[in-house]
């Protein structure tokens, strides 16, 4: 079957090249994709007619007497294996039919009426596709032969939905080579077409609401919620980012990249094998047609997946196709145990933190201020203060004037509105450009600067100081410097400090934060504060629908998940507080509080259950919200 859908498509290439060769570039330019109508039609036409004369057009995974050589002996005892079996051929046969018959020329607008990049159509097959994966891997693993093979290669005694989860973490390793294989890089986002095809895969993959309920109407609202798209996307990072410390070379067959979810399952049955494949070149055939183009490189790739497949039959079968014994195909199982047992190792050497750390290293500063929850006025300061920076260091280069810059701030607003977190997102920001060498971030307040006895306070400042350099100090609650008595220390303080913001000006960035009158208080309590903190940023409480995204946040975070009845009351409950709020509201910290004894709660509702399943552990109810 691989080696028609290969001859279809090698034919259909050489058809485009001779047009291409043939034909005035006037002509392809007018014509454009509209000659696929011809040639995909021509390539089907030939290809039938080849199989047809030369008597080749045999169903590849007909049962020809030959036993399956590759297969250990227990799975004869399998239960339905040969029900199973039988579903997989008549499935592959029926996708082979839909990939040679994939119209490439379709056209596909650059968004739909909602600003999408994909359409419908192109979600459903997406949807599909992924759904057919996930189900042949899944019923793969529900196998005692498959499973007792997992195991042996694996070293470990590991359960269905274990192996299942990390072949879904494979899958996404895959897809992300496909995209570096098409050159799509830089394209991983939901604003392209390619990115959107991205996240409905890794939607069905990894959400609570995916799989056959998973709906266009859905994606939509995934769209506009900017919530549900992080915490999808972080689950593919931190996914991707496991998988990454797999040993690349097993996934090398005859010197060329292959997919790690197709060797892994190299152990087990030959049709499963070539059913996966085709699924997989399903995928990326539908990720290509997702923006109604298709490149040189895409081409490629898609053969290569193809030619991959027709490797493994010329160095895994005799001259007649037949399988060749066990033993010719150590090699290819060899590669397959060192990717299955590299698993064990990955999930040992890599923990959760681990993974989260090392995900948002990858991400830029902007991204991960775009992906904080609310802010948006905060936001669009930050991102103005970087555009700004931009320019003023675009004029530096070309040696124009321009105004002096001042990198210190003042972050005004109440408790847990994000401030820490926007500081430390704003000295990685200031690293990018290149203005600060390490850009992290030191925390501090008026007990880390001023200390019990005369003459320690510069002394504790200039240590607190020193460790800041070439980051950012971050100074909350700044105010009560200047708000001690006659005889404190907090005007040495504020010497000190102003001080070394002068002799280490190239070195340090001073942002200082706490309640919006207090810090007004603070700054004009000193004239050399005024001249140095010019830049003040607002951070507004967040509204009761923010706050029900961020306690949403940690529940997926720490897996949990509300009941039917649960998202509205809560949302009711919050806009009450949110109404009522005192001066000193916690917003976002009063959330986590809520979270954590909401918790509690579900862990003394839970104490008196007899039997306590995974699904109760999961379900947070009304009771349990405090």
């Amino acid at each position: 079957m691989f080696k028609k859908i290969l001859f279809f498509f090698g034919t259909w290439v050489s058809i485009n090249l001779i047009l291409m060769l043939s034909c005035s570039e006037a002509f392809i330019s007018y014509y454009g994709v509209g000659l696929n109508l011809i040639t995909i039609p021509c390539a089907i036409l030939i290809t039938y007619i080849y199989y047809k004369l030369t008597g080749k057009g045999k169903d590849d995974f007909e049962d020809n007497g030959i036993p399956d050589t590759t297969i250990d002996k227990e799975i004869e005892s399998d239960k339905d294996i040969d029900i199973f079996l039988e579903e997989v051929r008549k499935c592959s046969n029926e996708l082979a039919e839909d990939i040679i018959a994939e119209d490439y020329s379709i056209s596909v607008p650059e968004s739909t009426e909602d600003g999408l990049k994909v359409g419908e159509e192109i979600f459903e097959e997406l949807k599909k596709t992924t759904l057919s994966i996930i189900r042949i891997i899944t019923d793969s693993c529900h196998q005692e032969s498959f499973l007792a093979l997992l195991r042996k290669a694996s070293n470990t005694f590991g359960e269905p939905d274990s192996y299942i989860f990390n072949f879904k973490s494979m899958l996404i390793k895959d897809i992300s080579m496909s995209f570096d294989e098409m050159g799509y890089i830089g394209k991983m986002t939901h604003s392209t077409a390619h990115g959107l095809s991205l996240y409905i895969i890794t939607r069905v993959l990894t959400d609570y609401d995916a799989g056959d309920d998973y709906s266009f109407k859905k994606l939509k609202m995934d769209m506009s919620d900017d919530f549900y798209r992080k915490f999808c996307m972080d689950n593919v990072r931190k996914r991707m980012e496991v998988y990454n410390h797999v040993d690349n070379e097993a996934a090398l067959i005859d010197g060329r990249e292959d997919f790690r979810l197709i060797i892994a399952f190299a152990i087990w049955k030959d049709e499963v094998t070539e059913y996966l494949r085709m699924l997989l070149f399903r995928l990326n055939q539908l990720i290509v047609k997702s923006d109604g183009k298709i490149s040189i490189k895409e081409k490629t790739w898609l053969k290569q997946i193809l030619k991959n497949q027709e490797s493994l039959e010329v160095l895994y079968t005799d001259n007649e196709g037949r399988p060749m014994p066990k033993q010719a195909k150590k090699e290819w199982i060899e590669k397959a145990e060192q990717i299955i047992g590299a698993l064990k190792q990955t999930r040992k050497k890599v923990s959760k933190k681990e993974v989260v750390q090392n995900t948002e290293v990858s991400k830029s500063s902007i991204d991960e201020l775009n992906e904080l929850i609310g802010l948006s006025e905060t936001k669009k300061e930050i991102t103005t203060l970087s555009n700004y920076i931009q320019m003023k260091l675009k004029r530096d280069e070309m040696g124009m004037k321009s105004p002096n810059l001042s990198l210190h701030c003042v972050f005004t607003g109440n408790p847990g509105t994000g401030k820490t977190t926007v500081a430390r997102i704003l000295a990685g920001i200031y690293k990018e450009m290149g203005l600060l060498k390490k850009g992290h971030l030191v925390e501090t307040d008026r007990s880390g600067l001023i200390a019990e006895y005369v003459g320690q306070t510069a002394v504790k400042t200039n240590k607190k100081i020193d460790e800041a350099l070439d980051g950012v100090l971050f100074i909350d609650e700044a105010y009560s410097l200047v708000q001690g008595a006659k005889s404190d220390y907090g005007p040495e303080a504020i010497a000190t400090l102003l001080k070394r913001m002068e002799d280490d000006r190239d070195r340090l960035v001073v942002i200082v934060a706490g309640y919006t009158k207090e810090m007004e208080d603070f700054i004009n309590s000193n004239p050399g504060l005024q001249s140095r903190f010019n830049r003040y940023i607002h951070f507004e409480d967040y509204t009761a629908e923010e706050l029900l995204k961020i306690f949403l946040l940690n529940t997926d975070k720490h897996e949990y998940k509300l009941a039917d009845d649960v998202k509205e009351f809560l949302l009711k409950k919050l806009e009450e507080v949110v109404a009522n709020k005192p001066k000193d509201f916690g917003n976002a910290r009063y959330v986590r509080n809520l979270f954590e004894k909401t918790v509690e709660a579900q862990a003394n509702r839970l104490a008196l259950e007899p039997k306590i399943s995974k699904e109760l552990l999961v379900e947070i109810k009304k009771e349990d919200i405090l």
